[in-house]
């Protein structure tokens, strides 16, 4: 194989060839489309049909993503300019393989779920921040998504099968950055926390209603809490009191750590009055405390078995990821707030002693 860098004809034809695989292998039908950032505004975002709200929303792509599928429309879009920066051959053809079956596993996610349940819940709520919050969340915070997590953990290993496939020779210059990459995304599969996601969710609606409810926005149309959201937040997105919470009638029908995980949430734990609660109240703040720390010990415990200190030495991971500093700060860090998560874990451990 050259060493030099692949152009754009090449680039676009792994891209149709790969996902053309991939597309007929699992049935599905889709446009691919391999786009310059000066082709996606000129011949996508500003001709095709897209609504006005669209064309806000993926305006800023190009710029904090390398590609992105629209499920409803069926359109997956990658962005070239990336690849063609990418002088190892090697690396590029890698990171191309994995973008394009990481976009792929997006297109066959299900986006329907129960949301009774914890993962159906955290799933609505990871698209709400997205909607309400203009992609300004997401792009600060991709990786904690559980749908990039999996679609990153698929894609990591197609490409390696791609890679293996078609390149056997070559795999050995790029088997230290595959296993970094594979193992931060292992990480980030064991480090998901739903208490922090829910967090995030109901400070972004919050901060959204309080804009609707603007002189300038008085009549914008705004989502109200669902069956299950309105069982722990008013129609303002502000949290009721726990005996609230369970005389609701939707209380008693939804899952346990959905429930546990809702309390324990920094925003709602903040707004627990503790000098009235009668003995129901602490006992379900009992039993949620006493779920949020053996998640989050459980949590470290399997964290601890990876090793990636050596990560911020990896030239590779600095190519493929942009705002890689922001993203690698060393073992303390791992890809998460591992400070607000220690803060988030102490004022649990301050409300328990609060109980006693």
């Amino acid at each position: 194989m050259k060493e030099n860098h692949l152009n754009i004809q090449e680039i676009r034809k792994i891209v149709y060839r790969t996902t053309e695989q991939e597309l007929q292998k699992n049935h599905l039908e889709c446009e691919i489309l391999p786009v310059t950032i000066l082709e996606f505004y000129q011949k996508l975002l500003l001709s095709k049909e897209y609504s006005l709200w669209e064309k806000i929303f993926y305006s800023s792509f190009p710029f904090n993503s390398v590609g992105f599928c629209h499920s409803s429309r069926q359109e997956i879009v990658i962005f070239l300019n990336r690849f063609m920066q990418i002088k190892d051959v090697n690396l590029c053809l890698f990171d191309l393989l994995f973008v394009c079956y990481h976009e792929m596993r997006h297109l066959y996610q299900d986006y329907t779920f129960p949301i009774d349940t914890l993962d159906g819940y955290l799933k609505y709520i990871e698209y709400n921040i997205r909607i309400f919050d203009f992609n300004e969340d997401y792009n600060h915070n991709h990786d904690k998504y559980s749908s990039e997590i999996g679609a990153n953990l698929y894609g990591i290993h197609k490409a390696k099968e791609a890679f293996l496939k078609n390149y056997p020779d070559q795999f050995e210059k790029i088997k230290d950055t595959y296993k970094d990459l594979e193992n931060k995304f292992i990480v980030d599969y064991f480090s998901y926390d739903p208490m922090d996601t829910i967090n995030r969710y109901v400070l972004v609606m919050q901060l959204r209603y309080k804009e609707s409810q603007s002189v300038l926005s008085r009549n914008k149309k705004f989502a109200l809490p669902n069956k299950i959201t309105e069982i722990f937040l008013r129609d303002d997105y502000t949290c009721k009191s726990l005996i609230e919470v369970i005389q609701h009638p939707n209380f008693s029908f939804i899952e346990k750590k959905l429930i546990y995980s809702f309390i324990t949430s920094n925003v709602f734990l903040k707004s627990i009055s503790f000098e009235q609660l009668s003995d129901k109240e602490k006992e379900l703040l009992n039993e949620a405390i006493s779920y949020a720390k053996t998640f989050y010990q459980n949590q470290k415990n399997t964290l601890m078995q990876y090793d990636i200190t050596h990560f911020s030495q990896n030239e590779n991971l600095r190519t493929i990821f942009r705002d890689f500093d922001l993203l690698i700060t060393g073992k303390e860090n791992a890809f998460r707030s591992e400070k607000k998560q220690r803060k988030h874990l102490e004022n649990i451990l301050v409300l328990e002693r609060k109980l006693k």
